[in-house]
C-alpha cells in the first residue's frame, strides 16, 4: 500500500484515540516512515504504538508534541 493511503488508514483507526495529535510522512533515513504526533509520551496510545513499531508495513516514529490548542 502507498504510504499516503496507509496514513489515511492510520487516522481512521487511531484518530479518535486520547493523545493523538496527528500523523505525517517522513523519510529522514531514506525510507518512508509514518510520523505519529502525540501529546504525551506516557499516553496509552504512545505506549501501544511504541510496542507495535509499524503500521501497514511502514515503521512508526513517535513524536511528542505536548498539548495542542487552536489559536485565536
Amino acid at each position: 500500500m502507498e504510504i499516503n493511503k496507509a496514513k489515511q488508514l492510520f487516522v481512521h483507526y487511531y484518530g479518535d484515540e486520547d493523545g493523538f495529535v496527528g500523523v505525517g510522512v517522513g523519510n529522514e533515513t531514506g525510507k518512508p516512515v509514518l510520523k505519529v504526533y502525540v501529546d504525551n509520551e506516557n499516553s496509552a496510545l504512545a505506549k501501544r504504538l511504541d510496542i507495535q513499531r509499524s503500521f501497514d508495513g511502514y515503521p512508526l516514529e513517535i513524536v511528542v508534541m505536548g498539548a495542542v490548542k487552536a489559536g485565536g
